[in-house]
């Protein structure tokens, strides 16, 4: 079974109610998530609530929490998840596919989909896509010099969280 640290540094062993179909685990604002493959948890006391009652009708792969909002890519996109609902989320790009997504340090989303595209979408509302960068396995962000680290299947990639140039 899935062993887990709370936040006051315990190890904790979850045996009653441990989702089945939990894949990722995520932190937000001090709170522990887990995404399974049609279902969103939160990790309350002691226990996985489950989100939404009504399963996805696609399979979940990434989570992140952007703008106040759930957002879940799929293999056919992204949707935001909010009162337990799911809509599409719209970006300038037609999005599907999706393999990745995340956040820089100063709040960018990034999105990676199968075609080895790769939208930058800024909080101020720009975009930028940057074409042919390989499939991303994962993604860190630096605040003090603002660069993100991204691991593609083509190499690292270095780009500037404030212009999205990337090196």
């Amino acid at each position: 079974l899935l062993n887990l640290l709370d936040f006051k540094s315990r190890s904790q062993r979850i045996l009653s109610n441990e989702p089945h179909d939990l894949k990722k685990l995520y932190t937000h604002n001090g709170s522990l998530y887990g995404l399974g493959y049609h279902f969103l948890y939160q990790f309350k006391n002691g226990k996985f609530i489950r989100l939404n009652q009504i399963p996805f009708d696609f399979e979940a792969n990434h989570l992140v929490n952007w703008k106040g909002k759930w957002l879940i890519s799929s293999f056919d996109g992204i949707y935001t998840f909010d009162d337990g609902k799911t809509k599409r989320f719209q970006t300038s790009e037609n999005v599907q596919m999706v393999d990745f997504i995340g956040k820089d340090a100063l709040g960018n989303l990034y999105i990676n989909n199968n075609f080895n595209d790769l939208l930058i979408k800024g909080v101020d509302g720009r975009e930028r896509n940057l074409k042919n960068v390989g499939l991303i396995s994962g993604m860190d962000s630096d605040q003090i010099t603002n660069k993100s680290w991204v691991a593609t299947s083509k190499g690292l990639l270095s780009i500037d969280c404030k212009t999205f140039d990337s090196t």
